[in-house]
């Protein structure tokens, strides 16, 4: 009986293991692959950005929907913007108030 009992919770926490562990290697929707497909790669942002004459300083995901970018100009002022995450221009932020 406690063999029984000892096999059956092994089983149960490899069973619970393996899930947790696919459920972290995969997104969970279509929709959730398809939405991290359409960020612009960090690497090409920051020489996009520089290219413009910036030096970017830090840079994140916001909300998941922009790249928030706090970069220095070319006059050494420190610029905080939010960026399409698909193309790198400033985006629109509806749905917020003044900040």
């Amino acid at each position: 009986m406690k063999r029984t009992l000892l096999f059956t919770a092994v089983l149960a926490t490899a069973a619970g293991l393996s899930a947790l562990g696919a459920a972290q290697a995969a997104p969970d929707t279509p929709q959730a692959m398809t939405q991290s497909a359409q960020w612009m790669p960090l690497a090409e942002l920051i020489e996009k950005l520089e290219n413009q004459g910036y030096t970017v300083l830090e840079a994140e995901r916001e909300d998941g929907r922009y790249w928030e970018v706090k970069m220095r100009d070319a006059n050494g002022m420190v610029v905080e913007a939010y960026l399409d995450p698909a193309t790198g221009a400033p985006a629109e932020r509806s749905g917020r108030g003044a900040d």
